[in-house]
């Protein structure tokens, strides 16, 4: 342990007592906070006299606690194991992206499900170009997001939607997919 702590409990100002030390202790992570009237004094163990801080308030002790963080996570590590940490917490960051999933990562070598669609929609508008990018969303990332199966279930859902608005002509409702389909002759 590079240093040690003594707690003590300040005397009033007016008082002709000196301040009284309550604990010593080596492991910072053990303190539990001061009270009242209480501060800690913070000895560098290789020189017993010299006090390196004085801890008075609760903001002391936490940018106390975040230079200990710091000390230890950029000293006292192999810094190979500290590389593989930061790289491990930037491959778990890229997993969870929430905006730019992996899933929809490399659809095609350097694409992008997004910049695919500029050029597979850019021929559609309103309501078929929604339908059409779900149908392909959901075909381009079969078995990488949920379960095969039920993603191309979510594709089928959308092109019979999208079949059913075709053959109505006109805005229609989920309930009216099944009839629609059976008119224009494609139920399976």
């Amino acid at each position: 342990m590079k240093y040690r702590y003594e707690l003590y409990k300040a005397s009033p100002p007016e008082s002709p007592y000196v301040d009284t030390r309550i604990d010593t202790f080596i492991r910072f992570d053990t303190f539990k906070g001061l009270r009242l009237n209480e501060y800690i004094n913070v000895f560098d163990q290789t020189n017993y006299d010299k006090i390196v801080a004085k801890l008075i308030n609760a903001s002391d002790v936490a940018m106390w606690q975040d230079k200990l963080d710091r000390e230890f996570y950029w000293v006292d590590i192999d810094h190979k194991k500290q590389a593989e940490f930061l790289r491990e917490k930037d491959k778990a960051k890229a997993t969870n992206d929430v905006i730019n999933p992996a899933h929809y990562k490399e659809i095609i070598p350097g694409y992008q499900y997004m910049e695919m669609m500029q050029y597979m929609l850019k021929e559609k508008t309103g309501v078929d170009a929604h339908l059409y990018g779900q149908i392909y969303k959901y075909l381009m990332r079969t078995g990488k997001k949920d379960d095969e199966i039920k993603e191309l279930q979510k594709a089928k859902w959308y092109l019979d939607f999208l079949i059913a608005h075709k053959v109505s002509g006109k805005p229609i409702t989920v309930e009216e997919i099944q009839k629609l389909l059976v008119i224009g002759g494609s139920v399976i």
